[in-house]
């Protein structure tokens, strides 16, 4: 899903065993480009005529965001926390400047803590390796 929850666009990414990283990105970027084509059909009414939910896993990131200045206020972005699972599982990280906020939230009917844990850190390990490897690539 792709989205800032005001108008989501479903995407389906298959991860191909040993896939260079930029190459996975670059087919993730003609991917998004592409579908972000279709933003003019609400995922609302996608979903209405397909009778069947869509997708059953939402992974979001919420961008850093320059907050207003009022003088002598400090000011401080704090994510709010997810409350529902509508889907089976959803990740969300929000960009807090210096460091990535995440949160999980699922359904406890058919995952549990350990398992959402283990995606948690798996996912980390992935987006480290992507960074080592397209930092240690020749410019």
């Amino acid at each position: 899903m792709v989205g800032n929850c005001a108008n989501l666009l479903p995407m389906e990414i298959k991860v191909n065993d040993g896939e260079d990283p930029s190459e996975l990105l670059k087919r993730v970027k003609a991917d998004m480009l592409s579908a972000l084509s279709n933003m003019g059909h609400p995922y609302e009414q996608l979903e209405e005529k397909v009778r069947a939910p869509l997708f059953n896993v939402s992974f979001n990131v919420e961008p850093s965001s320059d907050l207003p200045d009022f003088g002598d206020v400090s000011l401080f972005m704090h994510p709010f926390p997810i409350t529902a699972a509508e889907y089976d599982l959803t990740m969300n990280l929000t960009d807090l400047e210096y460091f990535y906020h995440g949160e999980a939230d699922f359904r406890t009917d058919i995952l549990n803590d350990v398992q959402v844990v283990n995606w948690a850190d798996d996912l980390v390990k992935i987006l480290r390796e992507m960074v080592d490897a397209l930092a240690s690539r020749p410019t």
